[in-house]
C-alpha cells in the first residue's frame, strides 16, 4: 500500500515576514541588516532594510531581492530586530 499518497498537504502562504527573513538572511552576510515590524492600515507587517554606504534602503522580494521603497507606511510603534535578535525572539530566547 502507498501510504504516501494518501497525505494531503496545504500549500502555505508566503507572508511579508518570509519575505523579510529571506531578503535579510541573503544581504546579512555582507551588510548590516534590520528586520522593521509594526502595524500598518493593511495590517501588522515586517519588512527588511538594509545600510548601505551609511544609508538605510528597504528590500523587497518576490523570488529574489532587490533595493526597493517601503512597502507600506508604519502607523504606530515599530520594532527593529538584527537578524539574529529576531531568531532569539522566534525560539523564545527574548
Amino acid at each position: 500500500m502507498n501510504w504516501w499518497k494518501k497525505l494531503t498537504y496545504k500549500t502555505p502562504e508566503v507572508l511579508c515576514r518570509h519575505t523579510a527573513l529571506m531578503a535579510a538572511t541573503l544581504y546579512n552576510n555582507h551588510y548590516d541588516v534590520r528586520l522593521v515590524s509594526g502595524q500598518t492600515e493593511a495590517g501588522p507587517h515586517m519588512q527588511a532594510k538594509v545600510l548601505i554606504d551609511g544609508n538605510w534602503e528597504w528590500l523587497e522580494a518576490s523570488g529574489k531581492v532587490w533595493i526597493g521603497k517601503q512597502q507600506y507606511a508604519f502607523t504606530g510603534d515599530i520594532r527593529e530586530f538584527t537578524l539574529q535578535e529576531y531568531l532569539d525572539f522566534l525560539i523564545g530566547k527574548r
